[in-house]
Parts: structure tokens; C-alpha cells; sequence
């Protein structure tokens, strides 16, 4: 028999009952921060589908047990069975309903807040939630290294090594922490770099030090200035370019030091864009075919393909290309490094942003201090450095270890015995 009048009007009130009932149990939860008040607005819509669902659920529920007792249609048995009450007769089926009645309406009840928000406000909540997630700032400054410059900065099983490694360790126990951050060849001295662990892109104004085979000259002093206040620490090595060259490439006999461009003409000489020797192979080799790579990696990567018979670079890190077990480079016996003597004669020093204040309104020069009673003495002395930025001191500190007993054991541990000037392998470990 179909349901009487009297029970869809049970049923309405039911209906009435429950929805309001189910707000002001979600005002309560939001007075104690349960919810978050947006939330309950949104919940109030009677449009909300939980709502709606769980109602036709409990209306379902109703008819159904309607249909199969229908001596139970008197209104306050419907009203009773809507509450999820055990009526009067039939216990256990009437306990099945109840109990699966509540399942039902808890489990639609279970996700309501992750509806998506209708409210024009609610929107703009989320939006600017969003926008302060994306703006919120990096407290973290990055040490920066070159990963394949070793013996001065390498990575191997995602560590930072070499003697950049010793002066992070140095300043992390004294009090300067620092996340590790990775420098591409093309990006040195402009402060991009890439988080060490997560591969992001960092803030440039965050990224302090610059550790690496980084040579000292006028116009990366000028550059590093312009970018961020930067200066190069004292020299920590020194070094000069020389040539690795595969020995059946080219006539041994014809390798004359006196004549240091005659035998390697019109070869292809491998050589990494941006770096001090490029100017100096073009000039020595003019009529040589100069092919660029990308960084050490792609070189090394050439060599052992064959695909490529002479490289120059800085003498410390072909010998250590040539002599280190831990160097990437097949088939050692192969090459020799040429001629004996540099040449050139570069420094490798530290770079630290922030070390002089008012960079971006002062020109490159006026970094010195103008001392005229100074001057008076001597006027041929030179002007000492204006170090006034935020890491000047820590740029003192840096300079400290390099030139005290830290930075000299760092030193004869990784570079001293590839430097081809104090050549003693007995205390450099390979």
C-alpha cells in the first residue's frame, strides 16, 4: 500500500527538523574552531548536495520500512524512524535500519568541507591564501658551487666535496649556516643558482658565496660588484693554463716549447665558454677550430668518445683529470699535459655578495676608502677596501680561514698535490 498523507507530511517535517538541527551542530563546532566559519556559511546553502543526500537517504530509508510495515504509518513513528529511534515493534530489523540509516548519513557527511567554495568571498580567501603561499619568503642563503671543478668543488653521490666542502664545514661550526646551492658555468657571477636538494631555482639576493676554480680578475671583480655588492676573498691557489692533448694526435717531436703555436694549428681544440683561457687559446691558436661545450662533464664526456684530442684548462684540474682515480676521464694513459710551464698565471679566489652597502647607487670604485692623512704618509700605498655591507664580516672570516692553519690543511689536502708548483703528492689524498 502506498504511503498516506500523513506520512510524506511526517516526512516533510522531518526533513525540516534534521537540516536545522545539522546547522546548529555545525555553528557549535565552529564557535570552538572545529570549522572554519566560510565553511559553514557554504553549509548553510540549501543547495549543499551532502545535505541534500543524506536526507534522500533517510527519506529512502523511510519509505522503505513503510512499505514493509505499514501498520507503522501513524505520524510519530515516522518522525521517530527519521531520528534514527527504534520503533516499537520488529526490534532487530528496526536496529538494522537504524544502524545503517547512521552509517549512511555519517559517511555523506564525511567530506562536506571540501566542496568547492560558491562564495565570491570564499574565493578570494583561497585566492590570496594561494598568493601568500607563492610570495612567502626564503629565509635560507646559499653556499654555491660548481659541481665538477674538482679538486676545488665536486659532487659524488649527491655531496658536496673538495676544498669548497672544508670551508662550508668551517663556517657552519662557526656560527655562518648555509643551504648548498649548484652553479651551472654560464651562471657563475650572476647569483642564479639551484637548490642542492630540491633542484629550485633560487632568489639571486640569496645566494652569498660562490666557491669554486673561480681565477681573480679586474673585470669579474667589476662584474660581481655590479651584481650584489660581491668581492673576491684573498687567493686561495694559484694556478695557470695549460693543454691536455691526446698523445697519438700529434707529433710528439713537434711539441717545441719555443714554439708553442706551430703544432696545433688548424686542430679542434675542446674549450668551456666563459672562462679566462678561452681568450688566451684564441689568441695563441688563431687559426685553430675552437669548439665549445657546456661544462667539464660534456668535455670529459668528448674525450673518452673520442671525439675530441686537445683541451685546455687551468693546470690543477687536468692533472687531477689526469692523475685522480676519482676522475670520469678513460683511458689516462693516452694524454699528457703540455707544455711544462703556464701560460698563464691565475689566482682562484672566494666570492661573497653583500660585502659592500651601497653598490647600486656607488660606482665600482669608489669601493675605497679615501683616507687623506693615509695618503700624506704614503702616497704610493694602496687604499685599503670600504667593507661595509651586511657580510663583511663574514667575508673577514673567509679570508681568516683561508689564510690560517684551516684553510692550509684544506689546501695540502686537496689541491697541493695538483698544482704543478709545490709538487708534493705525499700529503695530497687521491
Amino acid at each position: 500500500m502506498f504511503p498516506s498523507p500523513k506520512f510524506f507530511i511526517g516526512l516533510a517535517l522531518s526533513n525540516v527538523v534534521v537540516f536545522f538541527l545539522v546547522r546548529i551542530l555545525l555553528v557549535i563546532l565552529s564557535s570552538f574552531d572545529v570549522l572554519n566559519f566560510v565553511d559553514i556559511l557554504n553549509l548553510f546553502d540549501i543547495s549543499n548536495l551532502n545535505i541534500i543526500f543524506s536526507l534522500l537517504i533517510t527519506d529512502l530509508t523511510t519509505i522503505i520500512v513503510h512499505s514493509i510495515f505499514r501498520n507503522h504509518s501513524v505520524l510519530i513513528n515516522q518522525i521517530n524512524l527519521v531520528f534514527f529511534q527504534i520503533p516499537s515493534v520488529n526490534v532487530p530489523l528496526s536496529v538494522l535500519v537504524f544502524v545503517s540509516a547512521l552509517i549512511i548519513f555519517l559517511l555523506s557527511f564525511s567530506t562536506p568541507f571540501q566542496q568547492p567554495s560558491t562564495s565570491v568571498s570564499s574565493n578570494n580567501s583561497q585566492s590570496s591564501s594561494q598568493q601568500e603561499t607563492v610570495s612567502e619568503p626564503d629565509d635560507s642563503f646559499y653556499f654555491g658551487y660548481i659541481p665538477d671543478a674538482s679538486p676545488i668543488s665536486n659532487k659524488q653521490s649527491n655531496l658536496l666535496l673538495g676544498y669548497c666542502r672544508e670551508l662550508k664545514d668551517y663556517l657552519e661550526e662557526n656560527n655562518h649556516p648555509f643551504k648548498i646551492a649548484e652553479i651551472q658555468y654560464a651562471n657563475r657571477f650572476t647569483r642564479k643558482a639551484k637548490a642542492h636538494d630540491s633542484g629550485q631555482v633560487i632568489p639571486e639576493d640569496k645566494l652569498i658565496i660562490e666557491c669554486s676554480a673561480n681565477t681573480i680578475t679586474e673585470e669579474r671583480s667589476r662584474t660581481i660588484y655590479d651584481n650584489g655588492g660581491g668581492h673576491f676573498s684573498d687567493p686561495f691557489a694559484k694556478t695557470g693554463a695549460k693543454l691536455l692533448i691526446r698523445k697519438n694526435s700529434v707529433k710528439s717531436q713537434s711539441l717545441n716549447p719555443q714554439n708553442l703555436s706551430l703544432p696545433l694549428q688548424h686542430e679542434t681544440i675542446g674549450i668551456i665558454g666563459k672562462t679566462t683561457t678561452r681568450p688566451l687559446i684564441k689568441s695563441v691558436y688563431t687559426n685553430s677550430n675552437l669548439e665549445s661545450y657546456s661544462d667539464r662533464g660534456a668535455v670529459i664526456d668528448a674525450l673518452n668518445d673520442r671525439k675530441l684530442n686537445i683541451y685546455p684548462s687551468d693546470g690543477i684540474l687536468l692533472k687531477y683529470m689526469l692523475e685522480s682515480p676519482k676522475s670520469s676521464l678513460e683511458q689516462k694513459e693516452e694524454y699528457m699535459i703540455w707544455p711544462e710551464h703556464f701560460l698563464s698565471h691565475e689566482n682562484y679566489g672566494v666570492v661573497v655578495y653583500g660585502v659592500f652597502k651601497d653598490y647600486k647607487t656607488k660606482g665600482y670604485d669608489s669601493k675605497y676608502r679615501v683616507d687623506q692623512d693615509r695618503n700624506k704618509q704614503n702616497e704610493d700605498k694602496e687604499k685599503p677596501f670600504l667593507f661595509d655591507g651586511e657580510y663583511a664580516e663574514l667575508f673577514n672570516t673567509i679570508n681568516q680561514w683561508i689564510n690560517g692553519e684551516g684553510g692550509k690543511q684544506a689546501y695540502n689536502k686537496h689541491i697541493d698535490c695538483y698544482d704543478d708548483i709545490n709538487d708534493d703528492d705525499d700529503r695530497c689524498v687521491k
